[in-house]
């Protein structure tokens, strides 16, 4: 999915917003409100590679704290924008050839709505991805570990999950369909089978965050405390896709009230 066709749900968020609730942003190359900066990068009219995405980060951060009476949902519109101007930043790092392997995909943008409270259009966001998947999955070239990922941490419907991934491992043997089989195990209760499949695609030497979080919950799963806090330290530590959900399940593994 391209920039032009993701939803402009950002659009809608600038009416009525009074000016106490304006993250107003002071970044050197921009000082103005999020929106504003937002709508310029989306239209080519800001130059991001100068835009700082840690003093956006951390501006954020304080202006969420000091507007305790801020509304929830406003506080998760701003969250998305400041979403998707770090994903827009990150697009002008990388190289052209791998950009089309990084558009968005519709269950990318319908977990941001979900994320920010539009559960509505995430519904239909999520509806569109899996029509457009379930079409696409006989052909064998098709990757379809979105699928299951879909059914096995949004649509829960493990089962199905299971039935995706077998047909994909049939299909192929590379590190991330075997991580998503490996998920696809983890739900539907099957974690010794699922750690065998984790920890085959961990032993090529990859260092993938979502992969060694998935290994960490199959480990937690199985009672290997230590294992799975290494496993879910590994994730963190590269600051990438599923750091920051592995940083939530570390924090319980060990946490004070943590069972050793």
């Amino acid at each position: 999915m391209s920039e032009a066709e993701a939803p402009q749900f950002e659009e809608d968020l600038l009416k009525d917003r009074l000016e106490s609730e304006q993250l107003l942003l002071y970044l050197g190359d921009f000082d103005g409100p999020i929106d504003m900066l937002l709508s310029l990068a989306r239209d080519q009219k800001v130059d991001l590679t100068k835009i700082s995405i840690l003093a956006l980060a951390n501006q954020y951060i304080e202006f969420i704290e000091k507007a305790r009476g801020l509304r929830l949902e406003l506080a998760a519109d701003y969250l998305v924008m400041a979403a998707w101007l770090a994903y827009l930043k990150s697009r002008l790092l990388i190289p052209k050839e791998e950009l089309k392997q990084s558009e968005p995909t519709a269950q990318d943008l319908a977990e941001a709505l979900q994320l920010a409270g539009h559960d509505g259009e995430a519904k239909k966001l999520f509806a569109e991805f899996e029509t457009k998947a379930l079409a696409a999955s006989s052909k064998r070239l098709n990757s379809n570990r979105e699928l299951v990922f879909y059914y096995a941490d949004h649509a829960h419907q493990p089962a199905k999950a299971l039935q995706v991934a077998k047909q994909e491992y049939a299909w192929r043997h590379d590190v991330y369909t075997l991580d998503a089989y490996a998920w696809a195990l983890h739900v539907n209760g099957q974690d010794a089978e699922a750690r065998k499949q984790i920890e085959a695609a961990l032993a090529v030497g990859i260092r993938d965050s979502t992969i060694f979080a998935h290994a960490g919950e199959i480990a937690l799963k199985l009672g290997d405390r230590a294992t799975a806090r290494n496993y879910l330290q590994e994730a963190v530590s590269l600051h990438a896709i599923g750091s920051e959900h592995a940083q939530l399940v570390l924090a319980q593994v060990s946490g004070p009230n943590a069972q050793r």
